[in-house]
Parts: structure tokens; C-alpha cells; sequence
């Protein structure tokens, strides 16, 4: 850690650790969670206030507070390059959590709204902090995952909708909630591939290097198969065959790329790797997004 510079060039680099590029390769499933809802009419603008502030106040703080306790100094999530970090980046980052909070609260957002983003404040909290880390923790690490950016994520997008949130346990919202949670969980190990090195040096044991990268790949694709059945699924339900199909197509050939990734994975060259898992979520994140905004104006 630096000592403190001048708070503007702080500010400048908790811009930068906010991770903008990888706020949008999540702010697609709190989308989800919205159109599985109701996909028939374009959400308020109070929505699309609550999706601000939870992409970027909740998850922008979330991402700059695990940089604060990482200190990456190679590539992770959208930031090939991590800026350095000093003490103001704990204050910033907490701060734009709270800032989140308090707007929701005065906005008289959907209370299941509000208690979700406190309860993925807790959890991210509880992935990164020295004294718990389940980054450190395979299976602790999976469950933040799976549970905070993937099933939380899309149950906020479906309450700030108006969605109760019982809904989501059962029926074609049940199935919504799978989709994402799969989705999320079944990328996360490829995200930590290009990072194994800087994991072991840290002492973290995670996901990946518990998994190998064969096991990393075939883990990935066992749950990624899951998403996309869930997926295609509540389409099916929502949309119609011609909408599942097209989706369908889409997601088999996101399998048949990570099958090849694997297949022709080269350890030694990490910035590759980084590049390759990126700018797949960035193609599914653009996918996704398009086909939910495009459906709703449609």
C-alpha cells in the first residue's frame, strides 16, 4: 500500500477500480431478473434508478474494496492493469456503498431491494476481508458467487420491478434465478486462470487452483449446460419456440468456445488467458442485453 497522495489523484484511481467494464458484464442479470418479471413492458424510471445504484454504487464499491484488500498488482476482472492502491481507497469505496444505500432508502425503493444490497454489501465484505476471505475458500468463495452476483443480482431486478420476492423460489422465476446463478458460477473459475500464479503467492486456495484448469473447464461447462437449459427454458415459456431456439443456438456455440479454450488452454501465457475470458463475458454480457432491451422494445 502507498501513503496517501492528493485526494484528486486518489479519486482518479477509485474511478478506476471501480471496474467499470466489468459493472457491465454483471448489470445484465439484474436486467434478467426485471424482464423475467414482466417482459412485456419497459421498466420506470425508478428501475433504472435502482439499477444504477446497485451497479455502480453497490458493485463499483464492492469491486474497489477488494482491490483495497487484494492489492492485485496483475490482471483481474475488466482491469488489466490495477492502479495502486492507498489508504483513501477504503474510504471511497465504502463510501459510494453507502452513498448507494441512503438514495435507495430516500427513493423508498422496494424494501426486499434494499435488504438484498445490504446483504451483498455483507458478502463481499466477508469474500475479501483478511479475517474471514472466502476468496480463499473454494466452496466460499462459490457460494458469494453463485448466491451474491448471480441469484441476489437477478432477485433485485426482479423486486425493484415490483417482484415479490417469494417468486423467485418456485415456477418459470425459480428457473430465471438458475439460469444466472449457473451462469456466474460456472465462469467464475475461468476468471481466476490467468491469476494462479499471483493466488498461490497470496496463499489464497480458490476455486481454480482447487479445481486444475482441466477440472476448472469441465466444471464450467457442466454448469454453464445447466444455464442454458434454464435459459432456454423460461424463453420457451416467455417467448415462444423461435426465441428459445435462437438463444438455444447462441448458447451452444459458447460452449463449443469454452470446449476449444480448453482444449488449446496455454498456462504460461496469461495475458492471453485474460483476454480470452474477458472478452467472452463482454460478448455474452452484449448478447444478453441486447436481446432483453431489444425484447422489451419490441
Amino acid at each position: 500500500m502507498v501513503a496517501n497522495p492528493p485526494l484528486g489523484i486518489a479519486f482518479g484511481r477509485f474511478l478506476i477500480h471501480l471496474r467499470i467494464r466489468f459493472i457491465a458484464v454483471l448489470a445484465p442479470l439484474f436486467l434478467w431478473g426485471a424482464f423475467v418479471h414482466d417482459p412485456g413492458v419497459f421498466p420506470g424510471v425508478r428501475f433504472w434508478i435502482a439499477f444504477v445504484l446497485y451497479n455502480l454504487c453497490l458493485y463499483g464499491g464492492v469491486n474497489a474494496l477488494n482491490s483495497f484488500y487484494d492489492k492485485d498488482t496483475g490482471p483481474i476482472g475488466g482491469l488489466r492493469k490495477p492502479p495502486a492502491v492507498d489508504p483513501w481507497l477504503w474510504r471511497l469505496a465504502w463510501g459510494i456503498q453507502i452513498l448507494g444505500l441512503v438514495v435507495a432508502a430516500a427513493m423508498r425503493l422496494p424494501a426486499a431491494y434494499i435488504a438484498i444490497y445490504i446483504v451483498f454489501m455483507a458478502l463481499s465484505l466477508a469474500y475479501s476481508h483478511p479475517s474471514v476471505r472466502l476468496k480463499g475458500s473454494p466452496i466460499g468463495s462459490a457460494a458469494v458467487v453463485a448466491i451474491g452476483q448471480g441469484f441476489l443480482t437477478y432477485t433485485a431486478g426482479y423486486v425493484a420491478v415490483g417482484g415479490a420476492p417469494a417468486d423467485v423460489l418456485g415456477g418459470v422465476p425459480a428457473l430465471g434465478g438458475l439460469a444466472v446463478a449457473a451462469l456466474t458460477l460456472g465462469m467464475y473459475p475461468l476468471t481466476q486462470l490467468y491469476q494462479l500464479e499471483d493466488d498461490a503467492r497470496s496463499g489464497d486456495r480458490t476455486l481454480s487452483r482447487a479445481l486444475g484448469v482441466r477440472g476448472s473447464f469441465a466444471f464450467a461447462l457442466g454448469l454453464l449446460a445447466v444455464s442454458g437449459a434454464a435459459l432456454i427454458a423460461v424463453l420457451y415459456h416467455l417467448e415462444g419456440q423461435i426465441d428459445a431456439a435462437l438463444v438455444g443456438a447462441f448458447w451452444l456455440g459458447h460452449l463449443v468456445h469454452i470446449a476449444w479454450w480448453g482444449r488449446t488452454f496455454d498456462g504460461s501465457n496469461w495475458e492471453r488467458n485474460y483476454v480470452r475470458v474477458m472478452g467472452t463475458n463482454y460478448v455474452d454480457a452484449a448478447v444478453f442485453a441486447t436481446y432483453i432491451i431489444g425484447r422489451w422494445l419490441s
